[in-house]
């Protein structure tokens, strides 16, 4: 609940999860636990849940999220917890520093895709589809498509992966593909001549 996950916040959460990623990277389980605190502590688009997302970057969540996603990119489990994590980090507030500590928009959305593209590769529909939410999440900015976010995703390879969702991965039939479809029209619309 709401009360937990601001006492997480209160009692230095970001911190910990951060100094657990730095001094245990390449440990599969400590990553998977910590990506899965980051994406259920910064849940929420309350005032509450802004706050929680500002702490968790201001605590170097974001690169450690990116490097975790990067180096463990065979492993779904971890490229599906690191894009939700990826998604529930970015909030307007934190947008600019977010990105700026993950080493600017296209390393974060190269990892995004990165990470999409190994689960495309096991057949990890979900993974895909938190990977479209990661997309469409980061490349709208009030409510309206940010051209120049979206040519970057296209330009990283989004448009592809998108694609490889909605035409190949087993079980897309039986989920909502709009989590896909609405972002690579928005890119599409974005960059209409193709990057």
């Amino acid at each position: 609940d709401q009360r937990c996950k601001s006492q997480c916040i209160a009692h230095g959460a970001p911190a910990t999860l951060a100094a657990a990623l730095s001094a245990f990277g390449g440990n599969d389980e400590v990553v998977s636990n910590a990506l899965g605190a980051v994406r259920n502590i910064c849940a929420g688009d309350t005032e509450a849940g802004h706050e929680r997302k500002i702490a968790c970057v201001g605590a170097g969540l974001l690169p450690l999220v990116v490097k975790s996603v990067r180096t463990h990119l065979r492993d779904t489990e971890i490229a599906e917890l690191g894009c939700s994590a990826l998604v529930n980090l970015v909030c307007a507030e934190a947008h600019e520093a977010a990105a700026a500590s993950a080493g600017g928009h296209k390393a974060l959305l190269t990892t995004v895709v990165a990470a999409m593209r190994m689960a495309a590769a096991e057949d990890s529909a979900m993974a895909l589809m938190i990977g479209g939410s990661a997309i469409s999440l980061y490349t709208m900015r009030g409510g309206k498509v940010d051209k120049g976010l979206a040519l970057t995703a296209a330009r990283v390879g989004a448009v592809d992966v998108l694609t490889i969702l909605l035409n190949r991965v087993p079980g897309v039939a039986d989920m909502d593909t709009s989590i896909a479809a609405g972002p690579l029209c928005n890119l599409l619309i974005a960059d209409p001549g193709g990057a």
